[in-house]
């Protein structure tokens, strides 16, 4: 009876210590993070896409986790298909805005939860700052933007949409998470693949549970 006392005793403390660690470190965590320019995959095979994400993690008092926010700073260059307004192939360069949210949650004294909506993902591409260049192979003049810009950014828009779909919601299981010099490190679990290294830096004052 005795050994079954300290055995639960053991237990229920290492319980408590993994409680309060977690808890300690969505504590660290809340608040909003900025990281470098990230490789995307894009679903358009010959487009170079890249995304400066912020994260955003506001806290539900009482528990490790809470909800967050993904907003992406994307640039974009890649070479677009004739259109019923752009009846010769032509380069693009793009900046756009993305936005996508959900939850996440401590499960482990480093180990995070992020669960992203699909559904909640925005993309918003400007057609004013699209840059286009004409095919150089046959030498055909480039047609004025303005008249061309709502279609490039309309397919602009769809690359991006599906290829940012497939990044999101890449980002799901977090590993060694810790707080260091106002910096926020992880792994990214990349199944079949290498983990990605990512480090963010802390935006503003720290946030309070």
């Amino acid at each position: 009876m005795k050994k079954i006392i300290l055995l639960t005793a053991a237990v229920l403390g290492t319980a408590m210590i993994s409680c309060t660690s977690r808890h300690s470190l969505a504590k660290d965590i809340a608040g909003t993070w900025t990281g470098t320019p990230q490789s995307v995959a894009s679903t358009q095979t010959d487009a170079t896409i890249t995304s400066t994400d912020t994260y955003s993690f506001t806290p539900d008092e009482g528990t490790p986790g809470g909800t967050v926010m993904i907003t992406g700073m994307i640039s974009m260059s890649a070479p677009m298909q004739p259109t019923d307004n752009v009846v010769s192939p032509y380069s693009v360069s793009a900046s756009a805005n993305a936005t996508i949210t959900r939850t996440w949650n401590i499960t482990d004294e480093d180990d995070m939860e992020i669960v992203l909506d699909p559904k909640s993902l925005t993309v918003s591409v400007d057609p004013k700052a699209l840059e286009l260049r004409a095919n150089v192979i046959n030498g055909e003049q480039a047609p004025q933007i303005d008249s061309i810009a709502p279609a490039m950014a309309a397919q602009v828009k769809g690359v991006l949409t599906s290829s940012l779909t497939n990044y999101y919601l890449g980002i799901r299981h977090l590993e060694d998470v810790k707080v260091k010099n106002n910096n926020l490190e992880f792994e990214i679990e990349v199944p079949g693949g290498k983990d990605r290294d990512v480090i963010l830096h802390r935006d503003g004052p720290t946030s309070a549970l």
